[in-house]
This record gives structure tokens, C-alpha cells and sequence, in this order.
């Protein structure tokens, strides 16, 4: 059985009121059949996130409707929304100066870090220890960059702010600085729910990523090893295991947007999508949901977000990203 399915055996499947879906009912004969479509897809990545988001939202999970209204609204972005100051990388920013203080980190933070872990990583990625441990190598990195395409760009910078954002936590053991995860436009999911279940949060969202997107990079996600050929290529330092790869952790850029979240599980429930359920109960096209996302009414956006402690929010068009 997948470990969806399994997941959601052991949970009461609810309504955002907190209301049971009774199990001879129209709409949880519906939901368990997309579930089942879902699983058996192979176009897809199914996600899981332990999460804390009610300080953020401004509403307690035990207000489950409001809490509700601005999850399946909104998404849950990184956490370089809720304080944002201007400084720090931007989501959009492929400036010299933002590949300065990508390698300064690395100089800084990892190869001059004398956690076991970090030492354990760099040992297993010797190319990153001898490109960033030499001081020498700053201007050479920022200026291979500088002769790339923008798109490019982009991807070098995903590619090594991705692992600064994964290795946040061991970084900030001897650094005693969490910037990294506080300014950071990835936001942390995995593939297995018994990781999302060890991190100990409030509530576990359970979300997919369609193939085609991600290719598309409409929706990006950081996965090891997905930029290393071209990375090699241009002469730059690549990294073959990440520093936690039991946890197979999936980085997606900006948030987890509703229109793939299925929903999320708190004391023993699981809280469906709103939206989600309105699609699946009428006719609906799976192919289309799956690629496309759930269909959301977003008229009450700016009003839901005005009441949250998030102090921006990112567009995506074609592939790029912008804040505002």
C-alpha cells in the first residue's frame, strides 16, 4: 500500500468545520477514489511537510475554519515571507553580489565548520571542500557566473542555496546564525512521511508536484544532483550525497502552493482541501487536476493574506520568480 494511503487509514478524514465525512457519503467515496488515482499515478511526486504555521496565519488550530480558510488559501510560504527586510538573497536575484555571499558562506559557514556532520559531508563532496576552502577561488566563481544566461543563473544559485538552506540547522550549531533558514526562499518537504512524523510538528501537509511542472519549472523543486552535468560543465564544484539523503528532502522554491495541497493532519484528523473536495464531487478531469492543480476561488486572497504575519508574497510566470 503507499505510505499515503497508509497515512490516511489512520486518520479520521474531516471537513476544514472539524465535521466527519461520513464514509457512505458522495464526497468520501470521491476523495478516496482521487486518492487512489493519485497514488497509482506516475506523474507526480507526492510531499510531505511537518509544519508549526499557526503563529503565522494569526489563527490557532483549534479555530480550525479560519486556520483553515488561510492554508487552502494561501499555501504555507519559506520563510523568507513572514521577515522579510529587504536584505539577505532574494528570490529573484542573480546579482555578482548574491554569488559573493553564496561563497562566502561556504568558505565561512561549511569549510571552516568543525561540526562532525559538516566535516562527515564535506569528506563524501570533496570538490566542494577544495573549490570553497580557497579563498582564491571567490572571483573565478563569480566571474564563470557572470558569463551565463540569466535561466542559468538561476539554476547555479538554486543549486547552492538549496544545500545552504538543508544544511542550516548544523551550520548554525558552531555559527550561531540562523539567517540562512530565515531569509531563505526554499521552503523543506520530503518524499517519506515518517521523516515529515519525526520532526515533531503541529500538523503534517500532505501536497504533490506534477512531473511536467517541475520540468516546466513552474513549480521548482532542488533535487541533488539535478543541475550537476551542467554545473561540471562550467567548471564548478558539484556535490554527489546530500548532508542528509535519508531524509530525501525535496527544496521548493517560494511555498507550497494550495492548489496541490490535499490537505493536513492534526490529533488524529485529516483536514481535506475545501477546494479539492468541491472539484472532485462534480465532474472533473484527473489528468488536468493533477497537472493543472485544484481550482481556487482566490477572490479573498489579499484579505486572508493582510490578516497573516506574512510581509510579502512571490509571482511565478513562466519560470521566474519575483517578489512583491
Amino acid at each position: 500500500m503507499h505510505q499515503l494511503k497508509t497515512f490516511l487509514s489512520r486518520l479520521t478524514i474531516k471537513t476544514f468545520y472539524g465535521e466527519e465525512i461520513p464514509k457512505e457519503s458522495n464526497e468520501y467515496l470521491c476523495f478516496i477514489d482521487f486518492i487512489d488515482r493519485l497514488c497509482n499515478a506516475t506523474n507526480r511526486t507526492i510531499l510531505f511537510r511537518g509544519s508549526n504555521p499557526s503563529t503565522i496565519y494569526n489563527a490557532k488550530l483549534s479555530e480550525l475554519k479560519c486556520f483553515s480558510d488561510r492554508i487552502f488559501m494561501l499555501g504555507e510560504k519559506s520563510h523568507r515571507f513572514e521577515t522579510f527586510s529587504g536584505d539577505g538573497i532574494s528570490i529573484e536575484d542573480c546579482s555578482y553580489r548574491v554569488f559573493e555571499i553564496i561563497f562566502d558562506k561556504f568558505y565561512v559557514d561549511i569549510c571552516h565548520n568543525t561540526n562532525p556532520k559538516v566535516e562527515s559531508f564535506l569528506s563524501i563532496n570533496p570538490e566542494i571542500k577544495a573549490f570553497f576552502s580557497d579563498v582564491g577561488n571567490r572571483t573565478r566563481f563569480v566571474s564563470i557566473i557572470e558569463k551565463q544566461s540569466d535561466p542559468n543563473k538561476s539554476h547555479i544559485k538554486d543549486y547552492y542555496f538549496s544545500l545552504l538552506h538543508t544544511m542550516n540547522e548544523i551550520i548554525a550549531v558552531n555559527t550561531k546564525n540562523k539567517s540562512i533558514k530565515k531569509n531563505s526562499y526554499f521552503i523543506s518537504t520530503t518524499t517519506k512521511i515518517k521523516i515529515a512524523k519525526q520532526f515533531r510538528h503541529s500538523i503534517i501537509i500532505a501536497t504533490w508536484i506534477p512531473s511536467c511542472e517541475r520540468n516546466q519549472q513552474i513549480i521548482k523543486s532542488c533535487d541533488v544532483n539535478k543541475y550537476d552535468e551542467f554545473i561540471e560543465e562550467i567548471g564548478l564544484p558539484t556535490y554527489h550525497v546530500s548532508p542528509y539523503p535519508y531524509q530525501s528532502e525535496i527544496c521548493i522554491k517560494g511555498g507550497i502552493l494550495p492548489h496541490y495541497i490535499i490537505g493536513f493532519s492534526y490529533e488524529g484528523s485529516f483536514i481535506v482541501n475545501p477546494h479539492l473536495l468541491t472539484q472532485i464531487s462534480a465532474s472533473y478531469d484527473f489528468e488536468s487536476l493533477l497537472k493543472d492543480g485544484i481550482i481556487i476561488n482566490r477572490t479573498s486572497f489579499d484579505d486572508e493574506f493582510q490578516k497573516t504575519k506574512y510581509k510579502e508574497r512571490y509571482l511565478c510566470i513562466d519560470g521566474y520568480y519575483l517578489e512583491y
